[in-house]
């Protein structure tokens, strides 16, 4: 409770995973008003849903690049992308540093290695990823994916067939 002769106030030291209730009341000489409704305020949680990540051919690559999403009150530390493997589950690609900082939007992914486990994509596969936002307060929805079928442009968007054909063999 506090009271003050002022129109405004501020209360520092709040804790961001937390939601505080705030209610005001006006006095005068003739005696107290009653209570304002609740006014509920939430700091900061995880960050938002991010926009669908894009897949370009980079020479024997796949580039996958990513936009910021809104931090929802704390900043944003790494991100998750995740790639989709043959068997349909999605794996966190780790390799190349990929999301593992808050101020690269993009990594290079060699084809070659999406023909390895987990992934295990094949000639003419479909590449399909998704990504997710990380803060202090927790990991925010994956995105969208972009369903691609051959030749098809989507959202975020060409599609990008896996062709390791011109790949160096290694």
């Amino acid at each position: 409770m506090v009271e003050t002769r002022k129109l405004s106030h501020s209360h520092l030291r709040l804790d961001n995973h937390l939601t505080y209730r705030f209610r005001v009341r006006a006095s005068n000489e003739c005696g107290v008003g009653p209570f304002s409704p609740d006014l509920l305020v939430n700091l900061a949680k995880a960050p938002a849903m991010m926009a669908p990540l894009t897949l370009t051919k980079s020479g024997c690559s796949v580039r996958i690049n990513w936009k910021q999403p809104v931090d929802n009150g704390a900043p944003i530390e790494r991100y998750n992308i995740e790639v989709r493997a043959r068997d349909g589950r999605f794996y966190q690609v780790i390799k190349n540093g990929c999301g593992q900082n808050s101020v690269d939007f993009s990594c290079l992914l060699p084809m070659q290695e999406l023909t390895l486990p987990p992934y295990d994509l094949e000639q003419g596969d479909n590449i399909v990823a998704r990504g997710s936002a990380i803060n202090s307060l927790g990991t925010g929805v994956h995105s969208r994916t972009l369903m691609c079928s051959e030749g098809a442009v989507g959202l975020a968007g060409r599609c990008v067939e896996l062709n390791t054909a011109t790949a160096p063999v290694k």
